[in-house]
């Protein structure tokens, strides 16, 4: 008995059956197996395993076939179960195709059941080949023979790759490149082994060229690593532009919710590098027990996004489970309390038909005056501008609806303006007076920062110059100096031309930089500040308590003082979490050796707690009953 010949007519469904396996225990050892989409691929690796199973069992079993009558029924048993389970590979990866295409829902469900039915009968004739023995039967001498109606699984077959093809034409420009690559490869190595195997029956090589693209699609499309949130697990913030962008581009409907948290970057500077990802994660703990098929993202630290189908919504109760979680303290080390955040909920395309709309959901600064929390309806009317704002944005002409305001910067100890921060401003006839924060955020989709940051640079100097020759307000300037700027290989040159045109010296002014500058500048923004430093200019970290970088990266730069958020002086005077996070920033930043300027100052109460303790400078607007401190809008 020669077992040479069944091992070398088998090598080739061996090594299927082995890439299945490995996919499938690496499908299940990464945790892929939660979405539907997840669930069918690994069905399609089961079912191609099992193929490649049986017919190495009846290559094996053929040999002793003439010999044994138990070899013989192992030999119809492991062709039964090859053709039982490979004639449901195709409409299987069909229906695959439909979801990776993200093309299900716009089917129909009609539709999708009438093209289920080639498979259904396809999946009757082979299960009931024993009775009529006309896809395959075995001749008197144990010999494979076709029948007359194995073309007809192979046309079910051409037929579903078909319906495949067209399916990623017609979805073919909102499929991301790597699943289109991916689906074309796999119904192109299965063409080619098909046409082989059918041509040669001896040289069984469909399974192996299944196989190889199915570990492609493994890679290429179940392997979600590059879209997923290191800290998290959730999705990233480039995952939600991208599922954003195919299903406003699909008219999909949906609702979007998005947490916003308000303390999360503070709270992970009190506990210290070592619980960094503590806040963060047990929010995304919890949102992931909601239901397993509502994708969620982290689009910002404290930001979290849910996109959620129709047909769940009325299934889930979102809002009031959310809600429910954040009426509860959270425990993050040594912190013990309530997290302050906003709730935003609209449902798309009928309340947001737009992809800005939506990401500004996740970006936009929210109004001190909004009446609630939770945010739907009405409220989001700050949202539906956003649309106006960009053609307001557009439009602007520097010195006709463009044009800067000044905000007095105030010594508590001296008890007078010692500085003024020049800001944008923009006033529309339509939507009216949109101030720099708003302006900034529509500034960036409209990649008009560089054109908005000289220009708030230059009318910055020159004004400033014109104010010191007419002995006209404080001796010095606060002004942002904005990422498209800084990292501009010419920045210094630029500086350097106004300060000798407008005749001023770098040590009146102070450059603010925006904290989430210093994580998004694309090269070394230690050399570029030490530049501007050796230039003379102060240097302030801005919006310290709402960016993106961390406490290690930005106090290892040559900052020589930090102008604290107002999402810091959020609660302080109110509550003793609010007063304690303040507190620790405060102490931290002093012991580092730099100044301290806190904005957004809007009460009385708040200017004396922070002189209190230790701040030198404050910026807000308000007026103080007992007329103690007194800022306004210049």
């Amino acid at each position: 008995m020669n077992l040479h010949e069944p091992w070398t007519g088998s090598t080739f469904n061996v090594a299927a059956f082995l890439i299945t396996v490995s996919s499938i225990f690496y499908t299940v050892l990464r945790g892929r197996t939660v979405r539907k989409q997840n669930k069918l691929f690994l069905g399609i690796l089961i079912v191609t395993m099992l193929s490649a199973l049986s017919t190495v069992g009846s290559i094996f079993a053929s040999e002793f076939s003439d010999y044994s009558f138990a070899a013989r029924m192992v030999l119809y048993d492991m062709e039964y179960l090859y053709f039982a389970a490979h004639t449901l590979l195709g409409p299987l990866m069909f229906y695959y195709a439909l979801m990776i295409c993200d093309a299900a829902e716009d089917l129909g469900k009609r539709a999708r059941r009438l093209l289920l039915l080639p498979g259904i009968a396809a999946e009757i004739l082979a299960l009931l080949n024993p009775l009529h023995k006309s896809v395959y039967f075995f001749d008197e001498t144990s010999q494979f023979q076709r029948g007359p109606l194995e073309v007809f699984l192979y046309l079910m077959a051409a037929f579903y790759a078909l319906s495949s093809a067209y399916i990623l034409l017609r979805y073919w420009r909102t499929t991301s490149l790597d699943r289109k690559v991916a689906v074309l490869c796999f119904y192109g190595l299965t063409a080619f082994g098909m046409y082989v195997q059918m041509v040669t029956v001896e040289v069984r090589v469909e399974l192996l060229a299944e196989a190889l693209s199915l570990m492609g699609l493994m890679f290429s499309v179940e392997n979600e690593d590059h879209r997923l949130d290191r800290m998290t697990g959730l999705y990233n913030r480039e995952a939600l532009y991208e599922d954003l962008e195919r299903y406003v581009g699909r008219k999909r409907p949906f609702r979007i919710l998005t947490l916003r948290l308000m303390d999360v970057l503070t709270l992970q500077r009190i506990m210290g590098y070592n619980a960094f990802d503590a806040v963060p994660v047990q929010c995304a703990n919890f949102l992931k027990t909601i239901h397993p098929w509502i994708y969620i993202y982290r689009a910002a630290p404290g930001t979290f996004v849910l996109l959620v189908p129709a047909e769940l919504e009325n299934k889930t109760e979102l809002k009031e489970r959310i809600v429910t979680r954040f009426s509860h303290s959270f425990s993050f080390g040594s912190f013990d309390g309530l997290l302050r955040y906003y709730l935003l909920s609209a449902r798309v395309p009928e309340e947001i038909s737009t992809l800005s709309d939506l990401l500004m959901m996740a970006d936009l600064p929210i109004p001190v005056s909004v009446p609630s929390h939770i945010l739907e309806g009405e409220n989001l009317a700050f949202l539906f501008r956003n649309s106006e704002l960009e053609k307001a944005v557009r439009k602007a002409e520097e010195g006709k609806n463009i044009s800067l305001c000044y905000e007095e910067i105030y010594s508590l100890e001296e008890k007078q303006a010692v500085s003024r921060e020049a800001r944008l401003v923009l006033e529309d006839e339509t939507i009216g007076t949109i101030e720099q924060e708003e302006l900034l955020v529509v500034a960036r989709q409209c990649n008009r920062m560089e054109e908005l940051g000289k220009f708030l640079i230059r009318e910055a100097f020159r004004s400033f110059s014109k104010a010191k020759e007419g002995g006209e307000g404080p001796a010095h300037l606060h002004v942002n100096l904005f990422l498209a700027l800084l990292s501009d290989s010419d920045h210094r040159s630029f500086l350097r031309g106004l300060l000798e045109q407008e005749s001023l010296e770098a040590a009146e002014i102070t450059l603010e930089i925006a904290e989430s500058s210093v994580s998004e500048y694309p090269g070394d923004i230690g050399r570029a500040m030490r530049e501007l430093s050796e230039m003379g200019f102060t240097l302030a970290l801005d919006n310290y308590g709402s960016g993106y970088s961390n406490m290690q990266e930005m106090f290892a730069l040559p900052f020589d003082e930090v102008k604290l958020s107002g999402d810091l002086l959020g609660g302080v005077g109110e509550n003793e979490v609010s007063d304690a996070v303040l507190d620790s920033n405060i102490r931290m930043i002093r012991e580092m050796g730099m100044g301290l300027l806190a904005e957004g100052v809007r009460t009385g109460e708040q200017a004396r707690i922070l002189k209190g303790l230790g701040v030198e400078l404050i910026q807000g607007s308000f007026h103080d009953e007992n007329g103690e401190v007194g800022l306004c809008m210049m």
